[in-house]
């Protein structure tokens, strides 16, 4: 029996040995085998739907390759989708059998995680805190590198995309390693490690590293933000203490020394409930900004704190508007589901904007019930000042004014004054509007608006009686010298039906619009019941009420013409969409003699013009055609008439070509036709084309070119056209002949020129006539692959032209025109002979003092009065030049170099000589000995070196008087000398009257009177002339009460004639001096009592 048992025993024990040995056996196959592997992955499967994708190879031993993992759960709460590309893990299985997980690594490669979830919780449970439990790890677990590569996050609108991530930690008991986390993303970098415990009270330590990116600057631009040039730094964070009580610290590092880099530091602390900013300062550019405050989230969300700003520049934000902006703002908000509530409930900030004071405070306060309140929200910006007061809830009580005298300091290019105020009243669905806005003149680059008034009250969306009204006294658009007056906006009624009527009047166009309209939905009717314009093209008429339809994305409107009888402007069916454009209009019977007033003058165009066209759009594909022709008709200019045949313009632009002819005959005037075709209008653009024209007459054009009084001559052309517009190629000639021209400068007596086109290229040569003399024109020209290039080489000689109060001159040019990217011009010009004679100051050369300001100027700067043409040319005067002019005549000679580039304004090097000079000055005949203008750059400010002396056949006792001038023109010093040496009386004595002062009294007499006689100098000399007496001039003699004033001057070589009246008494003198000798002269005096005087004039 014994024996049985124990044989028995065996048995079972071998049968569990074996069975125990069995399933180890299976198990181990399967985990270290690859086979075994695929068999659990394919279980795995089955059991879990939720789960797919292939399990490429792995063992426990290898680990293991996974390809095109997936998890998708979708249920009441959740609705997630995890797709892995790749995946790789490799466990290590010696400490897995010493009870430690150890992930040697794992490695994924592209991973998509879409969270369909709304992430709303319908049911509102109360939070009474957050509590974390107490957790120990049942066995250490240890990941020594987790990779993964391109991560992608979607959750509703919102996505996160990594381009790596990097782990390595290990957890054991309650204790949590972090060796390293690493985080890039495109727009930074984070970089992280610590210690946490999982056991109360939880301590924990971490450094936090986050690296900024360039890109992430770059995006916010790209999203339109607007920022400033800012450098971000790595930001550190510190994290210390316990979950329940712990300590932040924000740190930048500034090892850049980048003015523009942004330093943000600062302490937080907080626990599980609340967070609390003690502060968090940002440093920028010299300009600060600090926060304090407190953030809870245990009973919903609670926020209190203060922002201090210290020299904020607001241009970092707005640009051209720098300053310097301080002050405090203080603000509390809370959200408990779907209640909020914010508010700034200090605002107080103040400072300097663009030069000019500004400060804002006030209060305002919302709610989720949009209830708002502003209390005494005041803003200031220099003499600009904006009050805003009152709340809205249940009902409106909203009241506001404007006060801006000086709307240049809040937006420089608009000028002017700006007043007004608004109210709102009334329940929350039926507002009552009142406002009033006036402003005298408000200027806007040059828009200018004189004497703008507005008013206007809304009682309620259905009032009736709603209006508004906009007045304007003038609008003027200088750029185009164009004024409206009179203008009157008005609107009444509300949506469902209201009127609006513009009325405008003033000489340039008076008009009235009268329509009304109904707003139904989101589509407004209307209809126009009145339109009529007067102006310059006469007065137009609507014929018929038409009907306006509008919606968010479309507008139609009916067909109408507007009638100036008999003529017809008409416009068909409209319709206007974001893709779509349709509308055909035609003008009929119109008289061309209305455009008078646009010709130009001694033009006139009788005849009727007849037109009609359309434009359709179609998802961006555009039709357009026009058909114009006009009658027969009479084209005059001055004297000339001439009766034309046709003239027809026909242009259509469909499928990604237009064609265009024009055709214009006469039998006096000449013949015009242009055949024109341009296809791949969107890319290419070739062209094929030819234009003719046959003795067109050149008195057509005349009226078009400035300062011509006659133009005669013809014209003539054969082209054909091919290439593309960016690129054409032409073949042909150009041609005028007997061309004639007499302009207010120069009369161009005959004018032959050719030019011979091949291709891209064009061969000039010309003569022209000017004056008496003769020029030659030679060049080419060129424009292949779209460049402008040329050379044109003019010489002549003996070119006379004439400037109407200055004088004439004859040139002789040598001169070549280069045309390139910088068009120069270099050579010579020679001018042999000039007859200058100026009479009187042109209004130019008075220049206005630098204090005063032109109102309604535009001011040229340098760089704006530059000539895009360089300029090398040098111009030399012949023998033969000579200038009258405000009591200069002089030959002038010397040669002046000019000189202009784009860096650099119009310069001359060289100098003007004046050769054999007298100048009349205060009466005196002065003799330039040496004058020189010299230029050593602008020509407005050339160097003076002049000497002139008293003409010395009209100075007395052989004495030589003179004037130096020397230095800038704008500044010149004045100096007078005498030989022999005198007395500064004595020489101005000379210089004015000729001789030396005869008595002490009369040097101040015949200082003061050499100063007065400069105001009659020119009219004293003028009638001595025309008398023919030398040296005729007004002068004084005595003193006292035995004061003279006389008149006297030469009548023969060496016999002077004077005669004199008393100023303070009625005694006459007449007296004659004839110089027998140099030093001696007879003087014979008759007045009170006769004399005949001999003297003697010597030297001590």
């Amino acid at each position: 029996m014994k024996r049985t048992i124990t044989r028995l025993l065996c048995i079972v024990t071998g049968s569990c040995a074996l069975t125990v040995i069995a399933v180890a056996s299976l198990l181990l196959t399967l985990l270290l085998t690859s086979q075994g592997n695929r068999w659990l992955w394919q279980i795995a499967i089955s059991q879990l739907p939720q789960l797919q994708g292939e399990l490429v190879d792995g063992s426990l031993l290898h680990g293991w390759q996974f390809r095109s993992l997936q998890w998708h759960q979708s249920d009441d709460v959740i609705d997630l989708t995890v797709d892995i590309q790749q995946l790789s893990l490799s466990l290590s299985a010696e400490r897995l059998l010493h009870g430690e997980l150890l992930v040697e690594s794992l490695s994924i490669k592209r991973i998509d995680i879409v969270n369909r979830s709304s992430g709303d919780d319908s049911q509102n449970k109360e939070d009474s805190g957050i509590t974390i439990p107490s957790f120990t790890m049942p066995l250490p677990v240890e990941i020594k590198a987790l990779k993964i590569d391109e991560l992608n996050y979607s959750q509703l609108d919102s996505d996160l995309q990594l381009e790596n991530l990097l782990l390595s930690a290990r957890a054991e008991r309650q204790q949590f390693d972090i060796r390293q986390f690493a985080v890039s993303h495109a727009y930074g970098n984070l970089q992280a490690n610590g210690r946490v415990s999982l056991s109360a009270p939880y301590p924990l330590t971490a450094r936090l590293v986050i690296q900024p990116d360039d890109r992430l600057y770059d995006q916010l631009k790209t999203e339109g933000a607007t920022l400033p040039e800012i450098k971000l730094p790595d930001i550190g964070i510190s994290l210390s203490g316990t979950l329940t009580d712990y300590q932040i610290r924000l740190d930048s590092k500034d090892n850049q020394q980048n003015p523009h880099l942004l330093i943000v530091d600062g302490d937080l602390s907080g626990s599980l409930e609340q967070l609390m900013i003690q502060p968090l300062n940002a440093r920028w550019l010299q300009q600060t900004m600090s926060l304090n405050g407190q953030l809870g989230w245990q009973n919903g969300i609670e926020w209190s704190g203060k922002i201090k700003l210290s020299d904020v520049n607001p241009e970092t934000l707005l640009q051209g508007y720098p300053g310097q902006l301080s002050g405090i703002v203080a603000t509390t908000a809370s959200m408990n589901g779907q209640q909020w509530l914010a508010e700034v409930s200090q605002l107080n900030v103040s400072g300097i904007l663009r030069t000019f004071p500004v400060s804002l405070s006030g209060q305002i306060r919302a709610d989720n019930d949009l209830n708002i309140k502003a209390d005494h929200l005041d803003l200031n910006i220099g003499s600009n000042h904006l009050l805003v007061n009152g709340s809205i809830n249940q009902n409106w009580n909203l009241t506001g004014t404007l006060n801006a005298p000086g709307l240049t300091e809040l937006y420089p290019p608009l000028s002017g004054d700006l007043s007004g105020d608004f109210t709102l009243t009334g329940n929350r669905q039926s507002p009552h509007v009142e406002y009033r806005l006036n402003a005298d003149q408000l200027t806007m680059d040059t828009i200018v608006v004189d004497g703008l008034k507005s008013q206007g009250q809304l009682k309620s969306l259905t009032a009736s009686d709603n209006q508004a009204h906009l007045q304007i006294d003038a609008l003027s658009f200088n750029r185009y010298h164009q004024t409206l007056k009179a203008i009157e906006l008005s609107l009444t009624g509300n949506p469902d039906a209201h009127r609006l009527s513009l009325d405008t009047g003033g000489k340039v166009l008076s008009s009235h619009l009268q329509l009304n309209g109904s707003l139904a939905g989101q589509q407004w009717q209307g209809t126009v019941n009145a339109l009529n314009t007067q102006s310059m093209l006469g007065q137009w008429n609507l014929q018929t009420p038409f009907a306006l339809q509008a919606t968010q994305n479309e507008i139609r409107t009916e067909p109408f013409c507007l009638t100036s009888l008999p003529a017809s402007f008409c416009l068909g069916k409209g319709r206007v969409s974001q893709q779509d454009v349709q509308v055909d209009f035609s003008l009929n019977q119109f008289d061309v003699e209305q455009l008078a007033s646009f010709f130009p003058p001694h033009l006139q165009w009788e005849s009727e013009l007849n037109a009609s066209g359309g434009v359709v759009i179609q998802k961006g594909q555009p039709f357009i055609h026009l058909n114009a022709h006009t009658s027969e008709g009479v084209l005059s200019v001055n004297e000339l008439e001439g009766t034309y045949n046709k003239l027809v313009l026909n242009s259509e632009l469909k499928d990604d070509r237009l064609d265009a002819i024009l055709e214009f005959k006469s039998p006096q005037l000449g013949v015009a036709d242009l055949n024109v075709q341009v296809t791949d209008i969107q890319q290419s653009r070739l062209l094929n084309g030819q234009l003719t024209i046959d003795h067109l007459l050149l008195e057509l054009f005349q009226p078009f070119i400035p300062d011509t009084r006659d133009l005669s001559g013809s014209a003539g052309a054969h082209l054909t056209m091919s290439g593309s517009l960016h690129d054409p190629l032409l073949n042909g000639e150009l041609m005028i002949s007997d061309v004639s021209l007499d302009s207010e400068f120069c009369d161009v007596n005959r004018v032959d020129s050719r030019m011979l086109i091949q291709g891209d290229s064009a061969v000039i040569s010309g003569q022209l006539d000017i004056g008496g003399g003769h020029s030659d024109l030679n060049g080419t020209l060129s424009w292949k692959d779209g460049q402008f290039a040329g050379l044109l080489h003019l010489t002549g000689s003996d070119l006379q032209c004439s400037v109407t109060g200055i004088g004439s001159i004859w040139a002789s040019p040598d001169l070549q025109f280069n045309l390139t990217d910088t068009p120069e011009l270099v050579g010579s010009i020679t001018i042999p002979k000039a007859r200058i004679e100026i009479k009187g100051l042109p209004e130019q050369a008075v220049s206005v003092s630098d204090d005063v300001k032109v109102v309604g100027r535009t001011t040229i700067t340098e760089e704006q009065s530059r000539s895009p043409i360089a300029l090398n040319t040098t111009v030399t005067l012949g023998d033969d030049v000579r200038i009258q002019a405000y009591g200069l005549g002089s030959k002038l000679g010397g040669s002046i170099v000019l000189n202009q580039s784009d860096d650099q304004p119009l310069t001359g090097q060289g100098s003007v000589e004046l050769v054999e000079g007298r100048y009349r000055y205060l009466g005196q005949d002065l003799i330039i000995k040496k004058g020189q203008i010299i230029f050593q750059g602008p020509l407005n400010a050339p160097f003076l070196n002049l000497d002139a002396i008293r003409n010395p056949d009209v100075t007395q006792d052989n004495v030589t008087v003179g004037v130096k001038v020397t230095g800038p023109v704008k500044a010149p010093e004045w100096s007078v000398y005498s030989n022999p040496t005198l007395s500064q009386q004595e020489q101005f004595s000379y210089l004015l009257r000729g001789r030396s002062i005869q008595t002490e009294g009369e040097g101040i007499e015949s200082a003061l009177l050499g100063y007065g006689l400069g105001e009659i100098s020119q009219t004293a000399t003028k009638l001595g002339d025309q008398l023919g007496i030398k040296d005729f001039s007004v002068d004084t003699s005595g003193s006292g009460e035995n004061t003279q004033v006389s008149v006297g001057g030469y009548i023969a070589p060496g016999l002077r004639l004077q005669y004199g009246t008393g100023i303070f008494n009625s005694v006459s003198e007449v007296k004659i001096r004839y110089e027998v000798l140099p030093r001696v002269y007879l003087q014979a005096v008759s007045g009170l009592g006769q004399a005949l005087d001999v003297f003697y004039r010597f030297d001590l």
